[in-house]
């Protein structure tokens, strides 16, 4: 496999260091343990890790903003089961329900911020 100039080759280690993987995995085609990070431009991810030494494709990384999102509505949804005060019965079952979750429906993001603007946190 050809590497492009602007990839760079990550050893599970480092992939670590560099902050872009909390845990690498062997690759399941060789077993081998050298990871490549490859950026996409222009893709719904930021990168892909594909194998060092036999050239398969091991996994999409996500975009830094989405896991940020995600954080911050996870933050939110535990912040306001841990207020409990003024939420119904509804509210409680539905926040259960969505916590975990990594992506929202419009339906249920727009139901997570009628609950939150109504709350004072």
């Amino acid at each position: 496999m050809k590497k492009k100039a602007n990839d760079s080759h990550l050893t599970p280690r480092s992939a670590m260091r560099e902050g872009r993987k909390e845990n690498i995995h062997p690759c399941p085609n060789c077993l081998g343990t050298d990871v490549i990070f490859i950026a996409t431009q222009n893709l719904i991810h930021e990168g892909k890790l594909v194998c060092g030494d036999c050239g398969r494709f091991i996994k999409w990384t996500p975009k830094r903003a989405n896991q940020v999102k995600q954080l911050d509505t996870q933050k939110l949804i535990a912040q306001l089961l841990a207020s409990g005060t003024g939420l119904s019965k509804w509210e409680v079952c539905f926040l259960w329900s969505v916590k975990g979750q990594k992506k929202l429906s419009p339906k249920q993001r727009e139901t997570l911020n009628k609950i939150a603007n109504g709350r004072k946190l």
